[in-house]
């Protein structure tokens, strides 16, 4: 679902700014964008965003303006020291050429250490904060597109749920005559045939075409799924894909439909009842 959010902190170290996006998607997705010096913080940061949506395109990015406290291009001297030991030593061990520290200047976090400034809970706190006031501004925006959204859904299933009833309405007279053109047909072929239809026999082929026919199992089970679809909002946790799978049930009932009716005007009305279904289904995919 699409939305926005920011938080920002400021400290003597400098300026904090926290960015979450989100755009529609039907799986999750995250993207997260952090300084340099705080790469190493990106697997926290997916964690704590993953718990906040279940499903969407989501890009969180921190950016850090520092005060002149903390200098640029400052050296992080305890990594640089425990890194050189470290490289140091297994020259040593493998006989190769001594370490050139030029070359340790280029490795990540050794040039960038001014997150050095803060120890790693001041950080944690620091980055939970943000994240807390961000989540928060940027679900008060998808809130607000999802209400609208639903409001959509809710006016394509009206429509939809209209289309059904009518189809209802018609399917018992459309029945009738489709029992009685058939009776009509199959005596006029005996009639050439010189032969009278037999009303037992009929009866019993009735019967075989009004299990073939008949809708009244569908129509009920798609009353069973708009009630169900109506009433998936007193459910806790995220609808989306609740919605999702009875718009899949709904769509296979209506199929089942219009492979049994052959009356031109119902098929009509299944057409457009799929169209609909196709709307709300389009829909849903935004929703969370």
């Amino acid at each position: 679902m699409t939305g926005y959010g920011s938080a920002k902190a400021d400290g003597d170290w400098g300026t904090m700014t926290m960015g979450i996006t989100s755009v529609n998607h039907r799986y999750q997705e995250i993207t997260v964008k952090l300084p340099r010096e705080f790469s190493w913080w990106e697997p926290w940061f997916h964690r704590k965003i993953r718990s906040a949506f279940s499903r969407g395109k989501v890009s969180c990015r921190l950016d850090v303006a520092w005060s002149g406290r903390c200098g640029s291009n400052m050296i992080n001297r305890d990594f640089l020291m425990a890194l050189y030991r470290d490289v140091a030593s297994m020259a040593s061990d493998m006989g190769a050429p001594p370490v050139d520290l030029g070359y340790l200047l280029g490795v990540s976090g050794v040039l960038d250490g001014r997150s050095a400034v803060m120890d790693e809970d001041a950080l944690e706190e620091i980055f939970s904060d943000l994240i807390n006031r961000a989540v928060e501004d940027w679900n008060a925006s998808r809130r607000a597109e999802g209400e609208f959204l639903w409001g959509e859904v809710m006016g394509k299933i009206s429509v939809y749920e209209g289309i059904i009833d009518d189809l209802s309405s018609a399917w018992g007279e459309a029945r009738d005559r489709a029992f009685e053109h058939a009776k009509e047909r199959v005596s006029a072929m005996l009639k050439d045939m010189g032969l009278d239809l037999d009303e037992s026999r009929w009866a019993q082929e009735l019967v075989l075409m009004a299990d073939r026919w008949d809708v009244e199992e569908e129509l009920s089970r798609i009353r069973s799924h708009l009630l169900q679809f109506r009433q998936v909002t007193s459910k806790e946790g995220p609808w989306g894909k609740r919605l999702d799978f009875i718009i899949q049930e709904l769509n296979r009932e209506t199929n089942t439909i219009g492979s049994k009716v052959n009356d031109a005007v119902l098929r009509s009305m299944v057409v457009d009842a799929k169209t609909a279904l196709e709307m709300v289904r389009e829909q849903i995919q935004n929703l969370e």
